[in-house]
């Protein structure tokens, strides 16, 4: 994030969310980027 952003609005953490119509894409799309995060790779 751009330093003057994170000074001016106090951010301390990178949120992300995403909108799916069903539930079972949901949950697909949860497991591929948790695999991802526990190898070390981002998505």
């Amino acid at each position: 994030m751009t330093p003057g952003f994170t000074a001016k609005y106090g951010c301390m953490q990178l949120v992300w969310y995403e909108e799916h119509l069903q539930i079972g894409t949901a949950i697909q799309r949860e497991k591929s980027l948790s695999a991802g995060i526990g190898n070390g790779r981002s998505t």
